[in-house]
């Protein structure tokens, strides 16, 4: 009778045994399936959070976060539409090129420019012998729109248009208190730009620098002989001077510096100079060559030119092209209050601030594109990477404990549960490793990120 009950007992225990090993292998497949849904919805709750555009194609190594295939390569079509702000009525968004070698921001600015033109919107642009960006814009669809200011194209001319008293004070504001001119400066250069119109040439930096200051009053005795100026005139032009000669030397000073700054700017007697009124009226691109951020007094004067033509109600697009932003405080000011729009393009724009975080955050404050390559510095990443922002990070956390309990059953428990944390939503890791022409676009106006090849 034992050994029956043995056996009976024995069979019970084995069924027991195989519902307790079916019951566990049933739960614990539930209990993976609800895991990876769990895994399922955090990724795209991740995704939706950080709003980094996925791609379908993955065109080379790009350091992402674990299980990310971010890189795209889309068209060239597809590539200039990802570049390009949207439109504003009246005026266009700003957008920032940083970082990467000249030739590829180079080609991001055209992209930029182009569709700048195309909508009819005129560009002042300032750049330091950015000779590629030059040809490139030349020769594009819009080449014969393009005015190149630098020698062998155009001379710089910010007076075209304007009176003798406006030239006296534009170019009296531009003198640096280095020069410790008085305000009797103002009336030698007004004398100096009534003459040059006598001579029935139109003033400029070159005519006003070649002008011979110290023989100014002789100068005006032999053009009233000859008929050039009228007595009444002659006599008033020789008043003003003589009253202000005191100012002539040092004003002599800041012509001759200024001169020598002027290279790549002018041609001979500055023929053939660039009537930049004309130009917006046109709704045209001036490209302007400053030559290199030491060529100070030159700046100057276009900064105050630009000034002037904003004062004057002028409405145009303001492109930048490693103009040192940290050092001519105006530009600054220029960039921030230009409702028109600029695009600005530098090796490192943080860097071009000063590393004045304030001073960056305004700049990128509000824009509708910011086009970020690669940078050898940490510190210009964490702040890109700051810009870009962060996102509420869902981390799963999973675990699953099986074991036995009484004769039959199992007992299996599900421990899952969700992490939520703040995390960059492009580390500056990545900024730092992108490579060649890969880069990170932000678009301001959806608060999305791409990261796509510029060929």
């Amino acid at each position: 009778m034992g050994s029956e009950l043995d056996i009976v007992f024995g069979a019970f225990r084995l069924m027991g045994s195989a519902v307790n090993t079916g019951v566990s292998l049933w739960q614990k497949g539930q209990a993976k399936r609800g895991i990876q849904d769990l895994h399922d919805q955090c990724y795209a709750d991740n995704v939706q959070h950080r709003r980094i555009l996925q791609a379908q194609e993955y065109s080379g190594q790009l350091p992402m976060l674990k299980n990310e295939v971010l890189l795209c390569t889309p068209s060239r079509e597809e590539i200039r539409l990802a570049l390009l702000p949207p439109k504003k009525i009246g005026t266009m968004q700003s957008a920032i090129v940083s970082g990467g070698k000249a030739a590829v921001r180079n080609r991001s600015v055209f992209a930029l420019v182009e569709n700048t033109l195309a909508h009819d919107v005129p560009i002042i642009a300032l750049h330091c012998n950015n000779e590629n960006l030059v040809q490139t814009l030349s020769s594009g669809m819009y080449g014969s729109r393009i005015n190149i200011v630098e020698q062998g194209h155009m001379s710089y001319n910010p007076f075209f248009g304007m009176k003798p008293s406006q030239i006296s004070k534009m170019l009296y504001d531009t003198i640096p208190e280095q020069y410790k001119v008085g305000l009797g400066t103002r009336d030698v250069i007004g004398v100096m730009a009534e003459v040059i119109f006598a001579r029935n040439m139109i003033p400029g930096p070159a005519t006003m620098s070649s002008c011979p200051i110290f023989e100014l009053k002789d100068l005006i005795g032999k053009m009233a002989g000859k008929g050039y100026l009228d007595q009444a005139k002659a006599r008033r032009l020789t008043a003003d001077y003589v009253s202000s000669q005191g100012e002539v030397r040092a004003l002599s000073h800041f012509l001759t510096d200024l001169n020598s700054q002027l290279a790549r700017l002018t041609n001979e007697n500055g023929r053939d100079g660039c009537d930049i009124n004309e130009a917006i009226k046109n709704r045209d691109a001036v490209l302007i060559n400053v030559g290199t951020n030491s060529n100070d007094l030159v700046i100057a004067l276009v900064i105050h030119h630009l000034k002037l033509l904003f004062d004057q109600g002028s409405q145009f697009l303001l492109l930048l092209d490693g103009i040192d932003l940290a050092k001519y405080k105006d530009l600054q000011e220029l960039v921030i209050h230009n409702r028109t729009g600029y695009y600005l393009s530098y090796d490192d724009l943080y860097v071009s601030v000063g590393s004045d975080e304030k001073m960056f955050s305004t700049v990128v404050g509000d824009v509708g594109k910011v086009i970020i390559f690669s940078t050898a510095s940490g510190f210009t990443s964490a702040q890109w990477s700051k810009y870009l922002g962060d996102y509420e990070r869902h981390e799963p956390k999973d675990g699953i404990n099986i074991g036995s309990q009484g004769v039959i059953g199992a007992n299996v428990s599900n421990n899952y549960s969700v992490d939520i944390k703040r995390e960059a939503r492009v580390p500056p890791e990545i900024l730092t490793q992108l490579q060649g022409n890969q880069a990170c676009v932000y678009d301001g106006t959806s608060n999305t990120i791409m990261f796509v090849d510029i060929t």
